[in-house]
């Protein structure tokens, strides 16, 4: 049996996976690897270069195809589902593997301390590659050993930006287990890697941070009116599911605290980030009927207006701010 069964979903992108392919062949423990891509539907040639590399390394990559796409939380699963290692991580396909020996001491870490998960740090790399950002701070592990809801509530309580991220982690195949279990009947459009994370925080035993390097996340440029409308029906998907299991497993006021302010901010964050593509979009000439038209492949007009209400709460603060601040100047005047 392989050591780490590493998941990787693709669609379309034949032209950048051979820089994690090459990332994975310089790994201490290449050999241990249980390579799984799972193919989102993809129209392009990915499976050739894929197939290329593995015999050229000698290294045996498994594809598992999806004739359509389901989307990234599909294939991931969809990947998780045909691995057969004690631990597993994930990646993308347009990132890379950082040095040869993290991986190796991120699974030695989470064998030797029965870790459900183990997290690294992570660097940054600008949308078209050229541009090294340093350390991604907000990537970066907690660097303390935690335990059963400690976990949950370092995440949400410790920084205003939790590493929701599946990428930069090797999980514990129990964990991973019970988390597939609750994530397999959701329908996410966006934030698949929120999704695993919560519910990986939620459940897991021990976490353990990695003072070593192991992902260079390329970072992305694209944001779409169509991304935040996804990402809202999520967060009020994820809201939903996480309020039953704080109700099923007794979970502490505190921890539910935080949690609900955190969402609350990232609803609010991704409405007012929303509201500005739509202005954008309306400058440029386009009907407020077509715009509405887009987001509501994924946002029904309940969600749209709770959306809405969840932002004026989130910014109820900066708007007394600035009405007093008017005031002011209004009597200065």
């Amino acid at each position: 049996m392989k050591t780490l069964s590493l998941v990787i979903p693709i669609r379309n992108q034949a032209h950048c996976v051979q820089r994690l392919l090459d990332s994975l062949a310089a790994q201490s423990i290449a050999k241990e690897i249980e390579i799984i891509f799972s193919d989102d539907g993809s129209s392009d040639d990915c499976a050739a270069v894929i197939q290329a590399w593995s015999r050229k390394t000698g290294l045996a990559a498994t594809i598992v195809r999806s004739s359509v796409s389901g989307g990234a939380l599909r294939a991931r699963l969809k990947g998780y589902a045909a691995s057969t290692a004690p631990y597993i991580a994930f990646a993308d396909a347009d990132d890379t593997l950082l040095g040869t020996t993290a991986l190796e001491h991120a699974c030695r870490l989470a064998a030797d301390c029965d870790a459900d998960i183990v997290h690294c740090r992570t660097r940054g790399l600008s949308p078209d590659g050229s541009v090294p950002l340093g350390e991604l701070s907000w990537a970066a592990p907690y660097m303390e050993c935690l335990e059963g809801e400690k976990i949950f509530h370092t995440f949400f309580a410790s920084r205003v930006y939790p590493p929701l991220l599946i990428w930069s982690k090797i999980f514990s195949r129990r964990l991973l287990d019970i988390v597939v279990s609750h994530a397999a009947p959701l329908r996410i459009f966006r934030f698949d890697d929120k999704c695993l994370l919560m519910l990986s925080v939620f459940f897991a035993r021990k976490y353990v941070p990695c003072d070593e390097f192991l992902y260079l996340y390329r970072t992305s440029d694209v944001w779409p009116i169509e991304k935040f409308s996804g990402r809202l029906r999520d967060l009020f998907t994820l809201q939903e599911v996480m309020q039953n299991l704080f109700s099923a497993h007794g979970t502490s006021r505190e921890s539910v605290a935080v949690f609900r302010e955190y969402m609350q901010r990232r609803i609010g964050i991704n409405m007012g980030k929303m509201s500005a593509k739509i202005q954008e979009a309306l400058a440029s000439g386009q009907s407020f009927a077509s715009i509405l038209e887009r987001t509501s492949v994924f946002l029904d007009s309940e969600t749209l207006l709770r959306s809405i209400l969840a932002s004026c709460l989130y910014n109820t603060d900066k708007i007394e701010q600035a009405g007093a601040l008017l005031h002011d100047v209004v009597r200065e005047r």
